[in-house]
């Protein structure tokens, strides 16, 4: 059998009583209980906890967990980066501060003019490492790591 719904009030049990219930109250119309044609669609709809929405809330707060574990762990490593003692030595020039020129090939000489010294290092046949600035440690900034830093 098929009823149409049309929106109208709520008929309480007692007929001689009309009373508006809810704005999404419908009233079935035919020969039927009182209390069988009231089909109320509340404003409020309840939410049914099913499978694909516990996933959802599942994945939303292992996600969150994560994201901030991850957080937690970068800024524990760099406090312990900054920590410890930097021995590295230079990536470009070994550790040995001075660089070979790359003009004169470390002769000391122009090789456009072989009677004047390089321009480029003065006659001096090295300059000092631009990585390190003549220190011969790595900077922190390039800073590589060893199995050593993963361990605790």
């Amino acid at each position: 059998m098929i009823a149409f719904v049309s929106p109208t009030t709520i008929l309480s049990f007692r007929r001689d009583m009309i009373s508006k219930k809810a704005t999404f109250c419908f009233h079935l119309q035919g020969k039927q209980a009182a209390w069988s044609r009231q089909v109320c669609r509340r404003g409020s709809v309840y939410m049914s906890l099913d499978a694909g929405y516990f996933q959802g809330f599942l994945t939303a707060a292992l996600g969150l967990t994560a994201g901030i574990a991850f957080l937690v762990w970068t800024e524990k490593q760099g406090v312990r980066g900054s920590q410890r003692e930097n021995l590295q030595p230079c990536v470009v020039c070994n550790g040995q501060k001075r660089l070979e020129c790359i003009r004169c090939k470390g002769s000391g000489k122009n090789p456009t003019e072989e009677s004047e010294l390089c321009s480029f290092c003065d006659g001096v046949g090295t300059v000092v490492c631009s990585n390190c600035a003549g220190g011969g440690i790595q900077p922190r900034y390039l800073d590589r790591y060893s199995p050593e830093d993963f361990l605790d």
